[in-house]
């Protein structure tokens, strides 16, 4: 059954640079849609041999981006659809060009079939797939501006707000239990 997620891990490894000249230092970013997940170091050698593990939960649609960079400027780009990667699970892949980059991914083994195993598959459905629970306000990406999803809060909008059922796959539920924040503005 073919997949509506990209779900599992990238892995990429960034080798190097066709020589340019440049007085900034050059990095490279893989980006999946409009999200940066990775970033190298910079250097003015543009040699990096630097290896990325990056896990994702997006839809089959995304589209991976790997941009050299010197500062806002970008001089060479690479979109790969996510369904190619997926494609090749498992199988490395280089690219050869202004940018030589090798990357290849493995799927979530089976996961979507146990997740969604009662339940027939359907477009546009709403589920939503969360890579982590949830993180404080004060919580900065090491990699730019982005913003994670809340779980938590979209758990209690979710129950708040629903008129028949909420279905939440794979949970125990403690009735003892009592979940607190420690700032409830966001409820409200």
């Amino acid at each position: 059954m073919a997949t509506n997620y990209f779900h599992g891990t990238l892995e990429a490894i960034i080798h190097k640079a066709a020589p340019f000249s440049s007085c900034f230092p050059a990095f490279v970013t893989i980006h999946i849609d409009n999200t940066t997940v990775a970033e190298t170091t910079r250097n003015g050698q543009h040699e990096w041999n630097q290896s990325f593990r990056i896990f994702c939960a997006h839809s089959a649609g995304a589209v991976v981006t790997v941009a050299l960079r010197v500062r806002l400027l970008v001089l060479a780009k690479v979109r790969i659809l996510a369904s190619e990667l997926m494609g090749d699970e498992g199988e490395w892949r280089d690219f050869k060009g202004r940018l030589e980059f090798s990357m290849r991914f493995w799927g979530k083994d089976g996961m979507m079939d146990r997740v969604l195993g009662s339940f027939p598959e359907r477009e546009n459905c709403g589920v939503l797939l969360y890579q982590d629970a949830d993180h404080g306000e004060g919580f900065r990406s090491p990699v730019g501006d982005y913003r994670p999803r809340r779980l938590w809060e979209d758990v209690y909008r979710a129950i708040d707000g629903a008129e028949k059922l909420v279905c939440i796959a794979g949970w125990s539920l403690n009735p003892n239990l009592v979940l607190v924040s420690t700032n409830f503005h966001f409820f409200f």
